[in-house]
């Protein structure tokens, strides 16, 4: 065999060869360390990278009720409760990087969106409604620490947010 057959074939098997991630063949598998959510729920997820992210457990029922940010640095293997959250109605996070993120609620009528600007430390209001706008932020996408979309109905119209100065 000639070196231009050899490597011919080289490149074909490194090519055609099942790596075990072909799209018939999903590698999908749960993450058994991230806390137990019990009768809870987990709301949504965020990752700045293959190992920083950040999931909410969010439940309330009468006058029951848990919001918690958990965040994890090592690719979801262990997970730490990262933040109490003294408002309620939990449903979508998005960070752009360690320190700039974002939490939609559902609280009808109120605050419905806050931001952090050190990592989840503290939290504050950017976006309220009133009675007559009573809504919630079940999606967030973040383009940047600048740009941030959110969208969501809970109660009243639907809405679409954007900010361009990171809310």
């Amino acid at each position: 065999m000639n070196k231009f057959t050899a490597l011919c074939s080289l490149i074909f098997l490194l090519i055609f060869a099942d790596t075990g991630q072909s799209q018939n063949n999903p590698r999908w598998r749960s993450v058994p360390t991230i806390p137990s959510a019990g009768n809870l729920r987990y709301e949504d997820m965020s990752f700045i990278n293959a190992k920083t992210g950040w999931a909410i457990i969010s439940y309330s029922s009468g006058s029951q009720s848990v919001n918690n940010v958990y965040r994890t640095r090592d690719g979801g293997a262990s997970w730490a409760k990262f933040t109490d959250t003294s408002f309620g109605g939990l449903r979508s996070i998005g960070f752009a990087d360690s320190v700039h993120g974002w939490i939609g609620t559902l609280n009808w009528p109120g605050t419905v969106m806050y931001r952090t600007v050190n990592g989840g430390e503290n939290w504050e209001k950017v976006i309220t409604t009133g009675l007559q706008d009573s809504l919630g932020v079940c999606g967030i996408s973040v383009v940047s620490r600048d740009i941030v979309y959110g969208c969501g109905r809970y109660y009243g119209p639907a809405r679409f947010f954007k900010t361009t100065n990171g809310g």
